[in-house]
């Protein structure tokens, strides 16, 4: 469990923040199966997964996290912007996954960032912090447009290896789409390379809702 906590603060952290706005997307949760009714999109997770939402997903985040301030840590999220919607994780797959929204409101006299530039910006940097630390990437990593639940989007891809043993990390699978105001981005990070195909295939049943 401790591995899957350290995932959430480890995959949350590589979210870029925008300006502050007040347009907080709406998440409905029906056993394994959510909808982002503002988006119109549902996503069904696999039988046997922990599904999160509202407080108790934001107290998962909070323990993987050196905070201590439930209301603080959702506080500092909102004011800028970022909302997360669902936390949903596997033990049997190693596997865990975050759903969120960003306003990208921009600021006054500022253009709004484009869908592209934003998922370009958080795969590079996300991508050169990590080869900043000391790790590697696989020869896998990716970026560029997908489609998923009738959705159109960029999906991110990258393998993280140890720099000197060359042993699997992690990997990070990401799709980004946009929706009025917001950038929802449904974010999975796995421990065994084996479940990519998991992550794969829960953005493939991503349906229209």
């Amino acid at each position: 469990m401790k591995k899957i906590l350290t995932a959430i603060f480890l995959c949350s952290s590589l979210l870029l923040t925008a300006c502050s706005g007040s347009n907080s997307p709406k998440v409905n949760a029906n056993g394994n199966t959510i909808t982002l009714s503002d988006a119109k999109t549902s996503i069904e997770f696999p039988e046997g997964w922990s599904v999160l939402t509202g407080e108790e997903m934001y107290k998962d985040i909070l323990k993987a996290s050196s905070g201590d301030n439930l209301d603080k840590m959702i506080e500092e999220f909102e004011a800028n912007g970022l909302y997360y919607l669902t936390s949903a994780y596997s033990m049997k797959d190693v596997t865990f996954v975050t759903v969120s929204a960003q306003d990208m409101t921009p600021a006054d006299g500022e253009d709004r960032v484009t869908l592209a530039d934003y998922a370009r910006g958080v795969h590079d940097s996300s991508i050169f912090d990590f080869l900043a630390s000391g790790y590697k990437t696989g020869d896998d990593s990716s970026f560029g447009e997908a489609q998923y639940g009738g959705k159109d989007g960029y999906l991110s891809h990258f393998e993280l290896f140890s720099g000197e043993g060359n042993e699997f990390l992690l990997g990070f699978t990401e799709f980004y789409f946009e929706q009025d105001i917001n950038v929802y981005t449904i974010q999975i990070c796995y421990y065994k390379q084996e479940s990519a195909s998991t992550a794969v295939q829960i953005l493939t049943d991503m349906k229209t809702a």
